[in-house]
């Protein structure tokens, strides 16, 4: 049991020292608003996933899940944190308020960019995307010039492909285990998020 607590421990202090890290150089690059997929999946994975990833890691552990059941519990919670992040996104421009996350209009305020945004400004800006340095006004600017438009261009739709994408994956990280009603409440988990979208036809 103390062998379990330890790496418990481990876990929790190793997660939150990497998230607090990434709040840090956020807050250090406030005014640079890097546009680019990889740059916000990379966010995501040190914070949502990160704490999600952990979660699932910690119950894997306190289970007396092997090594390698636990590589694929902590590679399932990573995925979930993905598809969590994005069904938020996508909630804040459906103006699904009583589905959103009591988070999302906050961090429309703090202009984030969210996956559909950036998927509208690269179809939109006519310029090298990776090199943009736009300042908090300028960026809130494009995202209320922008956001009818995301909503009704293919953005939406695009974001929604990522999440099945990431879910496909996620389930297949719960194949290595058995069938159970764990493994069922996992995918539960997946398929709620999936149908918690409701976009135009």
């Amino acid at each position: 049991m103390s062998g379990q607590k330890e790496s418990v421990l481990s876990e929790i202090t190793i997660t939150m020292f990497k998230l607090v890290q990434e709040i840090l150089e956020e807050e250090e690059k406030r005014d640079y608003f890097d546009l680019t997929e990889d740059a916000y999946l990379k966010k995501i994975e040190l914070k949502t996933a990160a704490l999600s990833a952990c979660s699932c890691k910690v119950g894997g552990i306190l289970s007396g899940v092997t090594e390698e059941g636990i590589v694929h519990l902590e590679n399932y919670g990573k995925y979930l944190g993905i598809i969590y992040q994005i069904n938020n996104d996508i909630l804040a421009f459906t103006n699904n308020t009583d589905k959103m996350d009591y988070s999302v209009e906050n961090n429309q305020q703090q202009d984030t960019l969210t996956l559909p945004l950036i998927h509208s400004l690269n179809q939109k800006i006519d310029m090298e995307v990776s090199d943009i340095t736009l300042g908090p006004r300028a960026i809130t600017e494009i995202i209320q010039e922008l956001n009818y438009c995301t909503v009704n261009d293919s953005s939406l739709e695009y974001a929604y492909s990522m999440m099945e994408h990431f879910a496909l994956l996620a389930k297949e990280e719960l194949d290595y285990f058995s069938k159970s009603s764990t493994t069922k409440s996992l995918n539960y988990i997946i398929d709620f998020l999936l149908n918690n979208i409701e976009l135009n036809s």
